[in-house]
């Protein structure tokens, strides 16, 4: 599992997100290979069939459908069919709480069919964003309307995709269960609790059997994710606020600020500085 490249989205563009129009592709160009990604991945299909395995499970979408994928998951396209529709890829920290905790909770529900309706509203909101996407940098406020816009989209299909996890209630596996309790305490206490021997105690479990299960769902252990929950926090804090780095890590419960530097260089590839500064150009 090691062995898995994972795509890191920073290393491609400094804007958070990168959006694609497809039109009439197929199996006969290339499909990207077996990956995990360190983002959201949002597939808006208008029409054709995609063939795509995620965590070792085939899935098959036909006609007009969206589905997503979250960061960490293994996955891979073996055939894709006269696909038309959209690709975006969307750095964490531009999501909010409430919608990823939608996108976390519809583990076993990841595509959706589209109405009319909804096909028309996402279409719309899409169409909007990929105009301000193809501006020149330069563009007064660009940055800040594709955020806006894009806030909207996914939106759309996070309600759209509650809207069916409502309507249509599963049996979760044991270890789907455990790793959204384990989630939604991690949301919780990531500032002030970053032992993972803590959270399986609180729950009433073993550190080994946490961390099986988190992995077996996510791909990643118990220890990831709590340094990417503090990791996505202060690239919210870097670049919503003025707060600087030593207030940023008192925050997030480091008393030694260049330790908090030293581990999100570490994390992220890029110093807190140049991320500011890349994402507020």
């Amino acid at each position: 599992m090691d062995n898995i490249p994972i795509h890191r989205l920073h290393e491609q563009t400094t804007l958070g997100l990168i959006i694609h129009r497809v039109q009439e592709f197929d199996a006969k160009k290339e499909v990207p290979g077996i990956h995990r990604d360190d983002h959201y991945i949002f597939a808006i299909q208008e029409k054709g069939a995609s063939y795509v395995t995620v965590d070792f499970t085939p899935l098959h979408v036909q006609g007009s459908a969206m589905m997503y994928i979250l960061p960490g998951q293994v996955h891979h396209g073996f055939l894709v069919q006269d696909v038309a529709g959209w690709f975006i890829a969307v750095d964490t920290h531009l999501l909010t709480e409430e919608y990823r905790n939608v996108f976390e909770t519809c583990l076993l529900t990841q595509h959706l069919f589209l109405t009319p309706a909804l096909q028309q509203e996402i279409i719309s909101c899409l169409q909007l964003l990929y105009k301000q996407y193809q501006q020149p940098e330069h563009t007064p406020f660009r940055k800040q309307i594709i955020h806006s816009l894009l806030h909207s989209v996914v939106g759309i299909i996070a309600a759209g995709f509650l809207e069916q996890e409502a309507a249509n209630e599963r049996s979760h596996t044991r270890p789907i269960l455990i790793t959204r309790q384990f989630k939604a305490s991690l949301l919780k206490q990531y500032a002030t609790q970053k032992s993972p021997a803590a959270y399986a105690k609180a729950m009433h479990l073993s550190l080994s059997y946490l961390n099986e299960c988190v992995k077996s769902v996510t791909g990643f252990s118990v220890t990831y994710w709590i340094q990417h929950e503090v990791m996505l926090e202060a690239k919210r804090l870097l670049y919503y606020t003025e707060m600087n780095i030593k207030q940023i890590a008192f925050t997030l419960g480091y008393n030694d600020h260049a330790y908090f530097s030293r581990l999100f260089t570490k994390a992220t590839g890029i110093s807190a500085l140049q991320f500011r500064k890349q994402y507020r150009e």
